[in-house]
């Protein structure tokens, strides 16, 4: 699996507009989220956080997006931040030190490992833009799935329940252990059977 890391002119239009045409497949057609009708007519997936300060993680297998990551500066407006906040019982960063991943996505023919190896890149490169800690708002399954691969993570308040989804805040460390080490000017990797490599 290629991971490409950087914001969307950084990716470029063709990488950029395959992202949210899988994040459309994926949030929209698979999960059912209700999104604005004139994006379920382009059949792509945006949101307000989209913005020139987001950095993209984008895994390809076959020049095909499989999988996905979004990190936002809390210095900026993020989706806990702004929507979610009622979810969290610690006080919500506006920190140079904490970023926050949201929009994490694997599809089924993605190969093995394939999300975990992605999210664990995704921690790395914010360690690599400066972060110590990166939050996010997600659902239990996929806290189960993060405690399943090993990467840690910590509550930062009780489940709620919100619409058909038990949601979570929670707090991961930046550079765990397994994730390659990182460049914030945006890089491109190749993932082998048990290693990463960095292609300038």
């Amino acid at each position: 699996m290629q991971i490409l890391a950087g914001s969307a002119s950084e990716l470029g239009d063709s990488v950029y507009q395959s992202l949210i045409r899988f994040r459309y497949e994926i949030f929209i057609r698979k999960l059912r989220w209700r999104l604005p009708l004139d994006q379920q007519a382009a059949r792509v997936e945006t949101d307000q956080f989209d913005t020139p300060h987001a950095r993209y993680i984008v895994g390809l297998e076959d020049g095909q997006v499989v999988s996905c990551a979004r990190l936002l500066p809390t210095l900026e407006p993020y989706l806990l931040g702004e929507v979610f906040g009622w979810i969290s019982d610690a006080p919500l960063p506006a920190d140079p030190h904490v970023w926050e991943v949201s929009r994490f996505a694997a599809a089924k023919q993605a190969s093995p490992d394939a999300g975990a190896a992605l999210f664990r890149h995704a921690l790395a490169q914010a360690g690599a833009l400066g972060a110590d800690t990166v939050v996010a708002v997600t659902t239990v399954q996929l806290e189960r799935y993060f405690r399943r691969h090993g990467i840690w993570h910590e509550r930062m308040g009780p489940m709620h329940q919100h619409e058909n989804d038990s949601l979570v805040a929670l707090r991961f460390q930046a550079r765990q252990q397994g994730a390659l080490p990182c460049r914030a000017d945006g890089i491109r990797c190749r993932l082998e059977p048990s290693l990463l490599r960095v292609h300038q």
